[in-house]
């Protein structure tokens, strides 16, 4: 006895399937020919200027962007300590 309740074979779609897929293949032409005068018309800006890696973030405090640097200098500062001394073993 062959149990068939929900096999569709894959050319046999029901109507409304078949309607929503037309449906949706309408949708997306439309949304690309859309697309297509958008970006055909010169006023449209497809790309927007970001902010850069050299360009500081607007949030953040000048308070902690000074302390931030004077931990980088005292660190800076230690490591030049620390090669001054390795330096002057090398030279005995």
């Amino acid at each position: 006895m062959d149990d068939r309740v929900n096999n569709v074979e894959p050319d046999e779609l029901p109507v409304e399937q078949e309607a929503t897929a037309a449906e949706q293949n309408v949708n997306i032409l439309e949304e690309i020919k859309g697309l297509n005068q958008k970006l055909g018309d010169p006023n449209y800006q497809t790309y927007k200027k970001s902010t850069y890696w050299h360009q500081q973030a607007t949030t953040m405090d000048e308070v902690k962007q000074e302390s931030h640097q004077k931990e980088m200098i005292e660190c800076l500062q230690r490591i030049e300590e620390k090669l001054t001394k390795i330096e002057a073993l090398l030279e005995k």
